[in-house]
Parts: C-alpha cells; sequence; structure tokens
C-alpha cells in the first residue's frame, strides 16, 4: 500500500536524499548538477517539469523524464546557451496509487520513503505522480542548446 508518512520535514528531506543516493548510476545525476551548479551533494527538482511518462505494464516498468527549462538566457554551458535539462529514471516493480499527468506538470518537492517492505513511496508533490517501486535506476540525462 502506498503511503508517505508525514513527520518532520528535516528528517523527510534528509530521507529523500538517501534514497536518492541509492537510485543505480545516480552519479551520472550528481556529475550534471555538479557541472551546472557547482559542488553539493543534494538533489533537488523543484520548479522542473514533469516532461513525460510512460508506463509498460508487461514489464511493470514506469520511465518518468525530467526537465530543468528555467535555466535562463545568461545559463552556460561550454560556451552554449542552455536550453533544457532532461533526466531520465526508471523505476520497477511498480504500484501506481496516483496519476495525473498533463504536459507541463510542475514538481514543487519530491518526497521518497523507505516503507518496512522494502519497497519505496515516491511522490512528485503537486507534478501529480505518486507511486512505490522497488529500485531504481537513471537511463539518461542530457542537455539541449539554443540554436
Amino acid at each position: 500500500m502506498f503511503q508517505i508518512q508525514i513527520r518532520d520535514r528535516e528528517m523527510m528531506q534528509q530521507e529523500t536524499q538517501n534514497l536518492f543516493k541509492k537510485i543505480d548510476g545516480i552519479k551520472e545525476v550528481f556529475d550534471r548538477l555538479n557541472d551546472l551548479y557547482g559542488d553539493g551533494d543534494f538533489i533537488c527538482f523543484g520548479d522542473d517539469q514533469i516532461d513525460a511518462i510512460e508506463f509498460s505494464a508487461k514489464t511493470n516498468m514506469l520511465s518518468v523524464r525530467i526537465c530543468t527549462d528555467e535555466m535562463g538566457q545568461e545559463k552556460k554551458h561550454m560556451d552554449k546557451t542552455i536550453q533544457c535539462v532532461f533526466y531520465v529514471f526508471d523505476f520497477y516493480d511498480v504500484e501506481l496509487e496516483y496519476i495525473d499527468i498533463a504536459p507541463e506538470h510542475w514538481i514543487d518537492d519530491i518526497v521518497i520513503q523507505e516503507n518496512a517492505d522494502g519497497k519505496n513511496s515516491i511522490s512528485f508533490g503537486s507534478g501529480g505522480l505518486d507511486f512505490r517501486y522497488s529500485h531504481a535506476k537513471v537511463n539518461r540525462t542530457w542537455i539541449e542548446y539554443e540554436k
């Protein structure tokens, strides 16, 4: 059963960060974030968008693509202006609880909690996507530049 236990905000943020760090391939996301914003060990997708999702009932896998497109005209990478940064996560053994996705669903806060059965519950806040999963991996991340 899907359930996020609401408790101390700081403890919830710490648990979320610890569970982000358990995602296979998360180093790629940290590398991208550090390349763009500087050193840090904190993942935040607040004010980003759920750009696309794909669910396979056959494999019980859910892919979530997150888009950061509020980079500002001054944000440069390798002397090019960034248009969007994308992150794709694959979640396995998914139990969907709530899904109400339309184009450009904004993420205000992501919360991940581990359940007693070893599965994790994740909520993308007002992003309209809540589910449970057994494990996750980073599919890929990339940058699109202005032409």
